[in-house]
């Protein structure tokens, strides 16, 4: 009967109600799409392609190339993929070019929360409060920058586990116990076996995050912190059922972590991280708290 009403209360919008509503969601793109659009150049825009253009002249500099005070300082860079792919922007479609592809890059994403949002039977309330939300916060920050290609791996790689874990996300799986019989009953986890083996597709893209923007690192996080929390599920769900699963997810989150050290630099790249984070850096806002 439950499954009866949840059914009967999520029917498709048809007539009148289904233009409406995708009228209302053309609107609420359109207005993002307007934030997002501002020709502001980031203020290291020109730095980005100028480190770009060098690399493609005369390959990756193993010391500082622009530095009166210290000439032959070491020089690790965490956005080379980005920079080189600023540089041929500018070079074959221009900045205007690279502008169009900053929106769209944008409206991409801002889509792809709205049609996830819509298969859980969000309300469209909801749907504008966090569009308009996202588009606020992105309208100061969407710039021409490297971190835009950690926005894009970071929606790529939740849409990846969404589409892997189809039919174990989402459920409330734990283990029940019959009160009449006093026994555990183990709940049957959901999920196809053949979607699961895509998940190897993280670790090529951990390497393109490595080498594109520093943002990598939190996107690990996440990625490790997801198959370990699945994996927590699975072992209270199935116990030693769940021994083969859970040793695939640990091999995959190594397999992403290793991917990671595929840079130029090696693990150098994590240990010059791991330094500059702990300098106070006030001049990049985004790090700043907010403003109430």
């Amino acid at each position: 009967m439950s499954d009866d009403r949840y059914a009967n209360s999520n029917l498709r919008l048809t007539g009148p109600s289904k233009w409406l509503e995708g009228a209302v969601l053309l609107a609420l793109i359109l207005v993002c799409a307007l934030a997002m659009s501002a020709n502001r150049a980031d203020v290291d825009f020109w730095g980005h392609v100028q480190y770009g253009m060098d690399v493609l002249a005369d390959g990756l500099p193993r010391t500082t190339t622009y530095s009166y005070t210290a000439p032959d300082y070491p020089w690790i860079n965490h956005e080379n993929l980005a920079e080189l792919l600023m540089a041929l922007g500018v070079v074959h479609l221009g900045p205007t070019g690279l502008l169009a592809i900053k929106l769209m890059l944008g409206v991409w994403i801002v889509g792809m929360i709205l049609r996830q949002a819509q298969r859980q039977h969000v309300s469209m309330l909801t749907l504008c409060i966090v569009a308009l939300a996202i588009a606020t916060i992105f309208q100061r920050d969407w710039t021409l920058r490297p971190q835009l290609l950690s926005f894009l791996y970071f929606t790529l790689m939740l849409l990846l586990l969404q589409w892997c874990f189809a039919g174990w996300e989402g459920q409330w799986r734990l283990s029940r116990v019959d009160r009449r019989a006093d026994i555990e009953k183990p709940v049957e986890l959901t999920y196809s076996t053949t979607r699961l083996r895509f998940l190897w597709l993280m670790p090529l893209l951990f390497v393109f995050w490595a080498n594109s923007h520093g943002g990598f690192a939190a996107g690990l996080c996440v990625f490790i912190a997801y198959l370990g929390l699945r994996s927590l599920e699975a072992i209270v769900c199935k116990g030693q059922q769940a021994r083969g699963l859970v040793t695939r997810f640990a091999l995959m989150a190594a397999a992403a972590a290793f991917a990671t050290l595929l840079n130029p630099y090696g693990p150098g790249l994590h240990l010059w991280m791991i330094k500059s984070l702990g300098m106070p850096r006030p001049e990049i806002v985004e790090w700043h708290g907010p403003q109430l």
